[in-house]
């Protein structure tokens, strides 16, 4: 195995080290492109996820937080990986459905997950999620499932509108 020292050399967070189980997950979905019926397939625009990830550690500076924050794609074995190890914090950002989220399928394409299937995940990660924050268009039903789920606190975005551009 990885020690805890060759994790943090590699710039990592051991995710089997229960230490670490309290810190902030940020998943981002960045899948490149959707297949429709024809097997064509189409481009997704890209979200600025750079900006987004330096103003969550510049924020985590400010105030002096030591709470550790890993940042991954967002594929649903990570999300299933984090839940399972106790993660209680996440936040994910990508492109949001009323009825869905984007999430990568470990080959940069699109997998839709449902919020149905989210609600079970979390369901099934034994319930220690507490704090949900979803950065993505039209994610209030996104959020209520997680609700649904029993995860404490959320945050999303309602289902008309779209979340702003630059802040």
């Amino acid at each position: 195995g990885i020690s805890d020292d060759d994790w943090t050399d590699r710039g990592l967070i051991n995710p089997y080290n229960k230490k670490h189980r309290n810190e902030l997950r940020v998943m981002f979905a960045s899948p490149l492109a959707w297949r429709d019926k024809n097997n064509r397939y189409h481009a997704i625009s890209m979200l600025d996820y750079t900006s987004e990830k330096d103003a969550l550690i510049q924020v985590f500076k400010e105030v002096n937080c030591n709470n550790s924050v890993t940042f991954d794609f967002a594929t649903t074995d990570k999300l299933r990986t984090a839940l399972s190890f106790g993660c209680t914090a996440l936040h994910f950002s990508g492109h949001g459905h009323p009825s869905c989220l984007n999430f990568e399928d470990g080959r940069s394409g699109l997998q839709l997950v449902s919020n149905e299937a989210l609600r079970d995940l979390v369901q099934a990660g034994g319930l220690k999620l507490e704090f949900l924050f979803v950065s993505a268009c039209h994610s209030r039903k996104t959020g209520e499932a997680f609700v649904e789920a029993g995860v404490k606190h959320v945050v999303c975005v309602k289902v008309a509108e779209k979340v702003c551009a630059s802040l």
